[in-house]
């Protein structure tokens, strides 16, 4: 009984340090920053895929990037209805749906709600590889955000935020903001209370 006894109280001290261990080691781990952007999937995009978009936009804007899928979406109103159930990012929303718009612009600016609604319908014109389609989604995403966040198109040097007027010349842009534009837009997301990530 004693040695049973004993057991019992080594298991609970054991037991003992280890949640005080864990709760240490919580205490130490910094909570990470809320995501300033969301990716809203309204339009049925392979969800690897839209991880591999998420993971390249952080990486190269250097802000948490979220996403969420959600019902397709083909309006509109469907789409801002269907992404007011996700939680708020700091800065804006990047919502895929499936509309009829033309490639000339591709996507549609909604300064008042945060959001940029990317049209993948003109994006699928040609019947594109996934590698090719995620390449525009992305460069979509990217020059969206962009804009929505006050930067302004640009005639050079390479930079995503070229104007285009077609699937080829969209195919064409570089897949990242220009230094000049990648400095303005770390000054601007951060005047929105956005934090930078560290660089590897």
């Amino acid at each position: 009984m004693k040695k049973l006894l004993a057991l019992v109280m080594a298991l609970g001290a054991s037991s003992s340090c280890s949640l005080s261990f864990a709760a240490e080691a919580a205490k130490a781990e910094p909570t990470p920053p809320p995501a300033a952007i969301t990716l809203v999937n309204g339009a049925g995009v392979d969800s690897a895929m839209l991880e591999r978009i998420r993971a390249y936009m952080q990486a190269d804007l250097h802000v948490v990037v979220g996403h969420v899928s959600t019902v397709t979406a083909a309006s509109v109103p469907a789409a801002l209805k269907s992404a007011t159930t996700t939680h708020a990012p700091q800065f804006c929303r990047v919502i895929f749906w499936r509309g009829e718009s033309e490639i000339k612009n591709g996507f549609q600016l909604m300064p008042d709600a945060r959001v940029v609604l990317v049209d993948t319908t003109p994006l699928l014109a040609d019947h594109p590889d996934g590698k090719k389609l995620e390449g525009r989604l992305e460069r979509q995403a990217m020059r969206g955000t962009g804009l929505l966040l006050g930067l302004e198109y640009v005639a050079g040097p390479p930079c995503t935020l070229k104007r285009i007027g077609n699937l080829k010349e969209l195919d064409a842009l570089s897949s990242n903001f220009s230094p000049p534009a990648q400095g303005k837009f770390r000054q601007l997301i951060q005047l929105e209370g956005v934090e930078i990530l560290d660089q590897p």
